[in-house]
């Protein structure tokens, strides 16, 4: 390899976000992808740090659930409402057509309805700078604009005051910065205000995460996903055995990191493989015989890359069986079930396993040979080691 060639292995690798080791904050966007071009988005815009300032969640009846925004909320909705308007005055046409505001972070669903005279990177951009106007406007009408310095380092609850709209006084510079406020400047009983937003006055993470609309029936998923976002977190607040990562879980002798029901590790096990190999007839046969297996209680266990294999977890899944999936991207302290077995998950037939030691990666490129091939080994020594 010569030296031209070299450089640009090493340029492709950090743009793509592949060098050993590497945890990117952010979703790499699509380097193919034209961001002026028509196109439907699936947006996500996440609170610095993760702090709850937007929302917070009401349940109502008949086991549903919403987001009652704060007055930071409410502004950052108002902003999201003018997007279209601001954006025509740029010369460009686009449409929301779902949005949903939680407590740590925001979706919408923008249609480019015509070609755009700039990158849609840029609407986003001064929709976030004026969520941050009204950041600053909250923190002025909490008189934190001057008075945070510093990074608070830990969490103290005011008596009598519910802690989600409670102040402390560590890490700022005046004792008047214990106060209880409404104004959306807030933290709870976890997770403190950031220097981010108290110092920068950055309402949001730096970047954004998209998701392109591609395939046939995919809008209405988005669209769906959207909408419950709120009951989903309802229902994951209420099922944190099914819904939280729990770390380093020992099955087969290796270490795992586990998000759903942890009594399938009780189960008899069965591998799901479906080899290169097979023939169509022998590939039926093989198939035929999961199911067999997930009827007689047995726990399916297998990456599930191929189609084939898919098929016969979301057969089995349906008829009401379990399944032990392994995965290929490490668990964060907010990774759930994805939406395509939360309720499964939600059931209890569902349990997701990744190595330990498999680092999380916010965008993940596909699935490698070599990753394939090491989960199918970790799924065979998992089902051979059946209780």
């Amino acid at each position: 390899m010569n030296i031209r060639r070299f450089l640009l292995s090493l340029q492709w690798r950090r743009v793509s976000g592949m060098e050993e080791n590497k945890k990117p904050t952010h979703r790499r966007h699509n380097k193919w992808h034209d961001y002026k071009e028509r196109c439907i988005y699936h947006i996500t815009l996440v609170v610095s740090d993760r702090v709850p300032l937007l929302a917070s969640l009401e349940a109502t009846d008949g086991n549903d659930a919403r987001m009652e925004l704060t007055p930071l909320g409410a502004a950052v909705s108002q902003q999201l409402n003018s997007l279209q308007e601001r954006a025509r005055e740029k010369g460009c046409k686009v449409r929301i057509l779902a949005k949903c505001i939680m407590d740590t972070h925001l979706h919408f669903i923008l249609f480019v309805e015509e070609t755009l005279p700039i990158p849609m990177g840029v609407l986003i951009r001064g929709l976030k700078q004026g969520c941050n106007s009204a950041l600053k406007e909250a923190l002025a009408l909490a008189g934190l604009m001057e008075e945070a310095t510093t990074t608070p380092t830990a969490p103290k609850s005011i008596a009598g005051v519910h802690p989600s709209f409670a102040v402390v006084d560590e890490g700022f510079s005046s004792p008047k910065a214990i106060r209880i406020i409404n104004h959306g400047a807030i933290i709870n009983n976890h997770r403190l205000t950031s220097a981010r937003i108290l110092n920068d006055h950055a309402l949001f993470e730096e970047d954004f995460d998209e998701t392109i609309l591609i395939r046939h029936g995919q809008l209405k998923r988005m669209i769906d996903y959207v909408h419950q976002n709120p009951y989903r977190k309802w229902v994951k607040l209420n099922n944190k055995d099914r819904f939280m990562p729990v770390r380093n879980v020992e099955v087969a002798g290796k270490l795992y990191d586990a998000i759903g029901n942890m009594m399938l590790l009780g189960l008899a096990r069965k591998e799901v493989h479906v080899r290169r190999r097979f023939s169509e007839a022998e590939r039926k046969e093989y198939m035929n015989d999961c199911v067999k297996k997930a009827r007689q209680n047995y726990a399916l266990v297998s990456p599930f890359i191929s189609d084939y294999e898919s098929a016969v977890r979301d057969f089995c899944l349906k008829e009401g069986h379990s399944v032990i999936q392994l995965v290929d991207n490490g668990f964060t302290d907010f990774t759930t079930c994805p939406g395509g077995l939360f309720e499964y998950c939600q059931n209890g037939q569902v349990l997701l396993l990744v190595p330990s030691e498999f680092p999380h990666i916010d965008k993940k490129g596909t699935i490698s040979r070599a990753e394939c091939q090491a989960l199918n080994s970790r799924a065979e020594e998992i089902a051979d080691m059946s209780p």
